[in-house]
């Protein structure tokens, strides 16, 4: 009888754990998008629309890349063929890649591009734009779980590698990836999420593809576009780059932290950092300090705070200023806010900071990130005096006179008849040349502004570029207004 009682306890049981069971939705798409490509080549022909930001005017301004090619993929094998056209030539470059080597000839090169292991590793999210499979096999060999936000639409799974987080939304329905996102660090803008959305899919020889591709990148900022045109498989990947001898892939040392303090007068320091070939100021008032440029990131806005505190003991830093939004002078701006200075920037620039002081570091954390504090923030129109009674200087804005961004700023010293400024004049020491827009936007600027100056220091660059960074006003004068 007790034996009776146990098996109908088992009968009833059982079927109700087997129910409850959560399916294996990743399983089951690695079977259909990958497994696939185990045996056999698939050729699909595209073409693509990228946006990415670059040295521009203004803030968040995109340059626009379009390009035809065709992919080549096996399931650990990946070979892209891509051509850039203008208006006047046609440019191409190959991509190779599998699970030890990737190769790579860029545009209008004929030799292998130097690639290092960061490259390597980061090269299946480069390939997510064309199809996810190698995103796919990572969550499926990484033993991903699945995620507690899935829904009953899709089942999501995470993994995290190195200082990112990824997720694969699997639908249910069909066991298809429809979105895949990553959330990476950014040395300047903090957490930042790419989403790739994949639609329309159709198959061929049981292999399913999305016929197009959308890639919301930096937040949402940018948006990407592929479209696959056609899709064929195929017995060989044709076309091979040669793996050369002696090939390494390996990351370079981090930067060492070389720089030095350089005093230019009773009032003016300028700590000159090697390393991010940028020229810092420092200005000691009677009972605070100023700062200008701070590069790249907030590692090196702290580090210069540091040497601040060590020139100027006891006095507080009251000033933080930026010459323009390009990541060497405003890169740092963050440490400066988490020690409660206030910042002066151009009207123009107020959302971009806020932007960058306020969008989260979580994933490699800061001290504004550890420690939140409120954005100081006052706004420079024209011009601002920086006095303490006794000494000044003068902050100018010359916006677009500058001929290389809307939102220029340069700073005047009549004690010393100095202006300093970050990137305009390009006085080279080895050659005759030309003066360039930039060069004649700040000296028309000075003349303009009935500057009485003797010398022009500039912040970038440091290191030796035959380029002059300490410049008589007399020399930069006749540069400007040499005769052709």
């Amino acid at each position: 009888m007790r034996l009776l009682l146990i098996a109908l306890i088992i009968s009833f049981v059982s079927p109700a754990k087997s129910k409850n069971k959560t399916p294996d939705y990743l399983s089951g798409c690695w079977e259909k998008q990958v497994k696939p490509f185990k045996n056999i080549y698939f050729e699909m022909n595209y073409s693509e629309c990228k946006h990415s930001f670059y040295h521009s005017f203004e803030p968040w301004q995109q340059m626009t890349t379009k390009t035809t090619g065709a992919v080549i993929m096996k399931k650990n094998y990946f070979y892209q063929d891509d051509s850039l056209k203008t208006a006047k030539h046609s440019y191409t470059s190959q991509t190779q890649y599998d699970p030890k080597t990737l190769l790579y000839i860029d545009y209008g090169d004929s030799v292998l591009s130097k690639i290092s292991l960061h490259d390597f590793k980061e090269q299946p999210i480069e390939i997510a734009r064309y199809s996810p499979i190698f995103i796919i096999d990572m969550f499926y060999k990484n033993k991903s779980v699945l995620y507690k936000a899935s829904t009953d639409s899709f089942a999501v799974y995470e993994l995290k590698r190195n200082l990112s987080i990824m997720k694969l939304f699997i639908r249910k329905s069909d066991s298809l990836v429809t979105k895949f996102t990553i959330l990476e660090d950014d040395d300047l803008y903090g957490d930042v999420l790419s989403t790739y959305h994949y639609m329309d899919f159709k198959s061929i020889d049981k292999f399913h593809y999305a016929k197009s591709t959308i890639i919301e990148k930096m937040n949402g900022k940018i948006t990407d576009t592929v479209n696959i045109r056609s899709v064929k498989t195929r017995d060989n990947p044709g076309t091979n780059l040669s793996e050369p001898k002696g090939y390494v892939m390996e990351d370079e040392a981090p930067a060492k932290q070389d720089y030095s303090i350089e005093p230019y007068s009773d009032h003016i320091h300028f700590i000159k950092m090697k390393y991010t070939d940028d020229k810092v100021m420092i200005v000691e008032f009677k009972d605070f300090v100023l700062m200008a440029e701070a590069p790249l990131n907030s590692k090196n806005g702290e580090l210069i705070i540091q040497e601040a505190r060590k020139i100027a003991p006891g006095k507080p830093i009251k000033y933080f200023t930026f010459c323009h939004f390009h990541p060497h002078y405003i890169g740092g701006i963050r440490a400066f806010v988490h020690k409660n200075v206030t910042i002066l920037s151009p009207i123009s620039d107020t959302p971009y900071v806020r932007y960058l002081v306020l969008n989260p570091h979580t994933l490699n954390r800061d001290s504004l990130q550890i420690d939140p504090r409120a954005l100081k923030l006052t706004k420079i129109k024209d011009s601002m005096t920086i006095t303490d009674g006794s000494y000044e200087m003068k902050i100018y804005f010359i916006g677009k006179k500058s001929k290389h961004t809307n939102d220029y700023l340069i700073y005047y010293f009549p004690k010393e008849k100095m202006v300093f400024e970050g990137d305009l004049v390009w006085i080279n020491t080895k050659r005759a040349s030309k003066a360039s827009p930039r060069d004649k936007g700040l000296y028309d600027a000075i003349k303009d502004l009935k500057l009485d100056v003797d010398t022009v220091i500039q912040s970038w660059p440091v290191n030796n570029y035959n380029v002059k960074t300490v410049i008589p006003f007399s020399e930069l004068e006749q540069y400007v207004n040499q005769k052709p």
